[in-house]
């Protein structure tokens, strides 16, 4: 089972690209750093995911 969900996850993040991966990933992090509460993951997952993203924007080279 968990072969075809990571298999799936894998296949998300090629197809949509990095957005997907950090949509996949922050809820993730976020249930990790406070709890299984979703009234304090939704709306910290909207902030670490933006700030993960600019962070990311920050540190790649220029085009």
């Amino acid at each position: 089972m968990s072969n075809i969900v990571l298999i799936l996850a894998g296949a998300a993040v090629s197809v949509v690209g990095a957005v997907g991966f950090f949509g996949l990933i922050v809820p993730h992090v976020t249930r990790f750093l406070v709890g299984h509460d979703y009234r304090w993951i939704i709306p910290c997952s909207i902030i670490l995911g933006s700030l993960l993203v600019v962070l990311a924007d920050l540190c790649a080279p220029p085009i």
